[in-house]
């Protein structure tokens, strides 16, 4: 079953694509705003700070990723508030302050191991070829959290022709695709099992440059949408419609997990909860002119291919 969403209408080292997210955190919170203007962009403000959290945890950065999911919990909690007021964004500073003097610290240590690699004579690997090694180990240890045995295979991620732009997107996709299959995607063992299924799955990343396009592409043959648990939540929203949604299609349902804080997970953690990582995919590719094609199958396998222009669209 294959879904194409193309009416969804960058780029170096995690440090500066972390830098670039909290530059929009404060450009949202700067004092000159009003609290409407501030709320206008709270969705902004979330994405933001869920992409700081998704490349910390790329980088096993625990306690980044702690930080920026108390941040997490405070604009979460303002989101679901009718009314603010200047006084509920006052510990949003606070945990600026934390997320910037984390960096900090961070960038001071980059800065002194890429001195020591280039004193070694150590080459310096292309930012994309990276992404794989680095989604594998991040895979390795939140699979483990959740008690899963995940493989990743990225055997066909070719970089050659892709331009280094795309380090950033190609990065920040990857993450929340990968945490996304993770949680919601894989099997556990056991259930592999049941399911006649290797226990071990396996997540497949490919990339390839088609000409006028680069085609990056993430699947897992994980059980895929578990669509009437999507139904069930989507009839919980505020101003829902029960009627309406029972009639509604596939591809209706699959839109509903790219909306802003929409998850069916049971409990918010710090790899699942937010309803946010598809959200960020979605909003990549759509700053990018690009198209998010979905191709699935119940109990078999899901497929994100994301297909970017080489050259921007205006």
């Amino acid at each position: 079953y294959e879904i194409c969403l193309s009416d969804w209408s960058s780029d170096v080292c995690s440090s500066d694509l972390v830098e670039a997210e909290l530059a929009t955190v404060e450009d949202i919170l700067q004092s000159d705003n009003t609290v409407t203007q501030v709320m206008a962009r709270i969705e902004e403000l979330y994405r933001s700070i869920h992409s700081v959290k998704g490349n910390a945890s790329l980088l096993d950065l625990q306690l980044l990723v702690n930080v920026s999911h108390d941040f997490e919990d405070k604009v979460e909690k303002i989101r679901e508030r009718k009314a603010a007021t200047w006084d509920d964004f006052i510990p949003l500073a606070l945990d600026m302050s934390k997320l910037q003097d984390t960096i900090s610290g961070l960038k001071d240590l980059l800065k002194r191991l890429q001195a020591f690699r280039q004193e070694g004579g150590q080459m310096h690997d292309s930012a994309i070829a990276t992404i794989p090694e680095n989604i594998r180990s991040m895979v390795g240890r939140i699979a483990a959290e959740h008690g899963k045995l995940i493989d990743l295979d990225a055997a066909d991620f070719n970089t050659e022709q892709v331009p280094a732009k795309f380090a950033y997107i190609l990065r920040d996709i990857g993450v929340q695709l990968a945490r996304n299959a993770i949680v919601h995607g894989f099997e556990t063992p056991d259930s592999r099992r049941n399911a006649g299924k290797s226990e071990r799955g396996k997540l497949m990343l490919s990339l390839r440059n088609a000409g006028q396009n680069i085609i990056f592409t993430v699947r897992d043959d994980g059980r895929s949408f578990d669509l009437e648990a999507i139904r069930k939540k989507a009839e919980q929203r505020p101003g829902a419609d029960p009627v309406a949604i029972s009639d509604w299609d596939n591809k209706k349902l699959i839109n509903q997990i790219f909306e802003p804080g929409f998850s069916t997970a049971e409990e918010t953690t710090t790899t699942a909860g937010r309803g946010m990582g598809l959200d960020i995919v979605k909003q990549r590719v759509k700053k990018a002119g690009g198209e998010l094609r979905i191709n699935f199958s119940s109990g078999q396998f899901t497929e994100f291919a994301i297909i970017l222009p080489v050259e921007q669209q205006s």
